[in-house]
């Protein structure tokens, strides 16, 4: 098989599956099990994306999960504080779902999601001993 066929092939089946996960982090409003096996998803296929536009969606949909585990988890343990808790989980799954509907408009256009670039140490920046 053709190298460009391969590849468009490979483009496509990660396309798919990013759709396919977006689905299942909204469908967590009725089933809190799918965005888990969403992610399953993503960390058992994230491979298959790699030189895609595809595995920056992967990535967010990893980080967004993560991060909502954190969140949920912070809330968790202060809803005994005045109901703080509620209203931090509210606010994680409220970003949870726009980063979902993000998700889906860039899938749409066929656009990567934002990345956090990698942090590199600048030489110049570096806390020299002057003292000898």
């Amino acid at each position: 098989m053709d190298a460009s066929i391969r590849n468009a092939r490979r483009s496509a089946d990660a396309r798919n599956l990013t759709l396919i996960v977006y689905g299942l982090q909204l469908a967590g409003i009725l089933i809190a099990l799918t965005p888990v096996i969403g992610v399953i998803l993503n960390h058992a296929r994230r491979r298959d994306a790699t030189g895609t536009i595809y595995a920056s969606h992967f990535d967010w949909q990893i980080r967004t999960f993560w991060w909502t585990v954190l969140w949920l988890g912070v809330g968790a343990l202060t809803l005994p504080l005045f109901g703080i808790g509620l209203v931090v989980m509210a606010l994680a799954a409220g970003w949870f779902f726009y980063r979902a509907i993000r998700g889906i408009l860039n899938w749409h256009q066929h656009d990567p999601m934002p990345h956090i670039p990698e942090r590199k140490r600048d030489p110049s920046q570096m806390n020299t001993d002057q003292h000898g």
